[in-house]
C-alpha cells in the first residue's frame, strides 16, 4: 500500500459546520466591535497577540519536556523469547468483501509470527464471509 492509498480515510473533513459557524460569528463580532468602539481594536490586536505568544511558549515547552524524556528501549536488542505472545481476534459480520485485504493488513504486522496468534471470528449464518474466509490462504499465525 502507498501512502497515497494509505491516508484516504484521514482528515476528510478539517471543520464541521458547527465550527465554521462559530468562527464566522467569533470574527464577525469582533469586526462589529471595532467598527463601533476603534479603541476595542488595539485592545484586541494585543489580546490575539497574548495568546498566540501563550501557544508557541506551550508549544516550546512540550519541545523541552519531550527532548529530556526518557528513549523507549529498541526491541532489536530484544531475544526472542522475550516478546510476549500477542492474540488477536477479528469478529467479523457480513464483512466478505474487505477480509481479503483484512488478512493482508494482518499479514503485514512487524511481529514475531510464531508469537502471534490469530482468530477470525464468523457468525454462523454469515455465509458470503465463510465463503470467503475458505477461499484465502491464511498465514500459518491465523485461523477461522
Amino acid at each position: 500500500m502507498d501512502y497515497q492509498q494509505a491516508g484516504t480515510g484521514s482528515a476528510r473533513i478539517t471543520l464541521t459546520r458547527a465550527q465554521a459557524i462559530s468562527i464566522g460569528f467569533v470574527f464577525t463580532l469582533g469586526v462589529i466591535a471595532v467598527a463601533a468602539v476603534p479603541r476595542f481594536a488595539g485592545w484586541l490586536l494585543i489580546s490575539t497577540q497574548a495568546g498566540f505568544l501563550t501557544l508557541a511558549a506551550w508549544r516550546l515547552g512540550l519541545i523541552a519536556v519531550q527532548a529530556s524524556a526518557p528513549k523507549a528501549a529498541s526491541s532489536a536488542g530484544w531475544r526472542h523469547e522475550d516478546w510476549p505472545r500477542y492474540t488477536i481476534v477479528a469478529a467479523l459480520y457480513h464483512e466478505a468483501q474487505i477480509l481479503p485485504h483484512l488478512v493482508e493488513r494482518l499479514d503485514a504486522i512487524d511481529y514475531p509470527r510464531d508469537r502471534l496468534q490469530g482468530f477470525l471470528a464468523l457468525e454462523a449464518d454469515d455465509h458470503a464471509t465463510i465463503a470467503a474466509a475458505s477461499q484465502l490462504k491464511l498465514p500459518d499465525w491465523l485461523s477461522v
